[in-house]
């Protein structure tokens, strides 16, 4: 009898201290219910069925910073998501944030960032071709009602086996059931050691993407105030001493697992490098260039540029998002930082000493244009005096400068064009390509600009910095860039780009020797 009026005063005296913390931290004092995926290291689940790990403790220190307890609670992801549905308020994590889900639900915070890729059997016929897109392999194991199966349909795999659990997944893998799995590093390493798989035998051959997960509550009338609460105290968190601590011991800990680990912008990224040492984490840069590389609705980095590069970078055994990134902030980072991967720049003598040039991309042709009948058969033959319309940090205004002629930088080739047109400029520097496409969007207004100088040839560049960049990483990329240009399947692929993009642009463009050529190299002498 006495005991138990102890232990009540006790439970009293905790209630009252809680609410009075409640209180006094802010104005709330409710338990909100979180539903957990359970995964190693960051939501374990023990015997007792209590929950630990890296996203607990993040939960959990965003709850205390808003002023609420929290109630959590596992789940298998495909269940989670059907209870936000029916109760939303409660709150969900780790939500991949996708197009689809965009709408329904308030992204408080992120989670992790991790590479999805495509992983296959060392003995398969795919583990030794370069594997340029998802819907090559015609079937994949991924777990039923992830979003990855989502992408899989989408991407026209033929046959997809949806199973239960990533455990199961990589069993059909191991045991020749499917040709591929559609998952991560870091969770294919965690699900191998969990569940005691060897593993050694599977090795990526594709990387897709790296979607960002989130701590996510369910939009629904008045959520609005609730979802800014959180979102405020998720941000304070991750400002604090105690979220920095908490960010040391993650990647300790994924250390002793022999995974990458970062973070960047308070986003725990995973899988940032296979086969890398901690010292060549890289950073991968690409400039949007149309068809060669643009941004899908995912916001990933597509096109022939941006796929040739996701193959090399599985063939040096290294998973990286590429990022797109306007040209002048390219070029600075690639000269000053080390371990940067970036496309495209063109190789000119000015800069042959300023990168390690890996492979070729494209290549194509220049000359002056102008509304004059003078004719120069090479730059140097230019009178001093010309005055040459360029692109603003295009390297042709470079090329022009090294011989100490004038140029005047424009922000487009309309610009550029008019420039001449209206005397401002005597001639402009540009490909053909880029006169005819300019000219037919102004209605023929420019057709009396015709060619003024002979045809001048550059190729545009894979590069990697030299800075703080070793050989053996060089090499190792260089390397990889060749084995992936001497398949036969990389040669099908990119001579069937150059035959669909002939066919919906009109455009003449060839290939040869692993380099998309934009203009017709059979046809030159």
């Amino acid at each position: 009898m006495e005991v138990g009026a102890v232990i009540n005063l006790i439970r009293t005296k905790i209630w009252f201290f809680v609410c009075c913390c409640c209180f006094t931290a802010s104005s709330h004092c409710e338990s909100l219910s979180v539903i957990v995926n359970p995964v190693p290291v960051f939501s374990d689940l023990d015997a007792s069925g209590e929950l630990s790990g890296y996203t607990i403790d993040l939960i959990n220190g965003v709850l205390a910073e808003a002023g609420f307890s929290g109630n959590l609670r596992p789940e298998p992801f495909a269940r989670m998501l059907a209870d936000l549905a029916v109760t939303p308020r409660q709150l969900g994590a780790s939500v991949v944030r996708t197009p689809e889900r965009e709408a329904s639900y308030h992204w408080l915070t992120s989670v992790t960032a991790t590479s999805n890729q495509l992983f296959v059997k060392k003995s398969s016929y795919y583990a030794q071709q370069t594997v340029p897109s998802l819907h090559t392999l015609s079937s994949v194991s991924v777990v039923r009602k992830d979003y990855r199966e989502q992408i899989l349909r989408q991407s026209g795999v033929n046959t997809i086996m949806a199973v239960n659990t990533w455990e199961q997944a990589v069993e059909t893998l191991l045991r020749d059931r499917v040709d591929a799995i559609f998952f991560s590093a870091y969770g294919l390493n965690l699900v191998c050691k969990s569940a005691h798989l060897d593993c050694s035998s599977i090795v990526p051959v594709y990387t897709h993407s790296t979607p960002v997960s989130y701590l996510v509550l369910p939009k629904f009338d008045g959520s609005e105030e609730l979802a800014r609460t959180l979102s405020e105290a998720a941000i304070r968190f991750k400002r604090s001493e105690k979220f920095a601590r908490l960010s040391k011991a993650i990647i300790r800990e994924f250390n002793q697992y022999g995974l990458g680990a970062s973070y960047e912008d308070g986003t725990l990224k995973l899988g940032s490098s296979i086969g890398t040492n901690k010292d060549e984490q890289l950073w991968v840069f690409g400039e949007l260039a149309g068809e060669f590389a643009k941004l899908n609705g995912r916001s990933e980095m597509i096109g022939y540029n941006a796929e040739l590069v996701k193959q090399i970078m599985n063939e040096a055994g290294v998973v990286e998002p590429i990022l797109a990134t306007p040209w002048k902030r390219l070029y600075k980072e690639t000269l000053r930082k080390s371990n940067v991967l970036a496309f495209a720049v063109v190789r000119t003598p000015q800069r042959e000493a300023l990168f390690h040039w890996i492979t070729p991309l494209t290549a194509n042709e220049y000359r002056l244009f102008g509304d004059d009948e003078v004719f120069y058969g090479s730059l140097e033959q230019l009178p001093k005096e010309t005055i040459i319309a360029v692109l603003k940090r295009d390297f042709r205004g470079d090329l022009a400068r090294s011989l100490g002629l004038i140029t005047v930088e424009y922000d487009t080739w309309e610009d550029a064009i008019a420039g001449v047109m209206n005397h401002r400029a005597d001639v402009v520097f540009a490909s053909q390509r880029a006169i005819e496409v300019t000219c037919e969007q102004q209605g023929g207004a420019c057709d009396h600009i015709r060619p003024a100088s002979a045809i001048m040839n550059a190729k545009s560049w894979l590069v990697m910095s030299k800075t703080g960049t070793s050989e053996e990483l060089v090499a190792r990329f260089v390397r990889a860039a060749d084995n992936v240009k001497n398949t036969r399947q990389y040669q099908q692929w990119a001579k069937q780009w150059v035959y669909d993009m002939n066919g919906r642009n009109q455009t003449d463009y060839s290939f040869k020797d692993g380099v998309i050529y934009l203009y017709q190299v059979n046809q030159k002498q």
